[in-house]
């Protein structure tokens, strides 16, 4: 019986991250989502124009997705090194997305387990807006620290990132994440009503 509960929270686990990533990942690869948040924002006013900042976006969705290198058109020598941290940890989160594939294939889940992993990564979408009172200091104090182990994160008016990545952008970011999520995770659970899965 306590095997069977380990599994079953693995389970869960495991299909709430995949929902997660799957979301966060859309977001992250449409440059659709990107324009629209600097179109919010206003950046095409700034420095440079709307061409040349989707380029950029493009060059650095295509680098995300390990199909090219980032341009020194757009990116400086310290952006581009941050990049590649930031890369790092993306393909750290695939190589958990597959890993958690790898367990639902070998542990069949069944439509209770489907439905508590909805309800889990529910909670976990809506549990970061608490912090967006405080998300500034969140942002500059504990996240950033707390994930890389340098300071090439600290934006300047000489990076491209200071004018299109204000801190405004990733709450823009994260609010379009939960819209993302919420259309999946609804779809889901509707899709869990329409079919039966394995009670293994």
């Amino acid at each position: 019986m306590r095997n069977k509960n380990i599994v079953d929270f693995f389970r869960i686990f495991c299909l709430s991250f995949c929902f997660l990533f799957i979301g966060f990942f859309f977001v992250l690869l449409c440059s659709f989502f990107y324009e629209f948040l600097f179109h919010i924002f206003g950046v095409y006013y700034f420095e440079f124009s709307r061409e040349f900042i989707l380029r950029a976006i493009d060059n650095l969705i295509l680098f995300f997705l390990h199909y090219s290198e980032l341009s020194l058109e757009f990116w400086n020598s310290k952006e581009i090194l941050h990049f590649v941290d930031v890369r790092n940890i993306f393909d750290f989160f695939i190589l958990i997305f597959v890993c958690c594939v790898c367990f639902l294939i070998w542990f069949k889940f069944n439509l209770k387990i489907l439905r508590k992993a909805v309800k889990w990564s529910f909670g976990i979408i809506f549990l970061p807006l608490f912090l967006f009172p405080i998300f500034s200091w969140f942002w500059v104090e504990v996240f950033h620290p707390l994930v890389f182990s340098n300071d090439l994160w600290m934006l300047f008016p000489e990076d491209l990132c200071y004018w299109i990545f204000p801190l405004e952008f990733f709450m823009g970011f994260y609010l379009i994440f939960i819209l993302v999520e919420v259309l999946i995770l609804f779809g889901v659970w509707f899709f869990s009503f329409k079919f039966k899965f394995s009670h293994k």
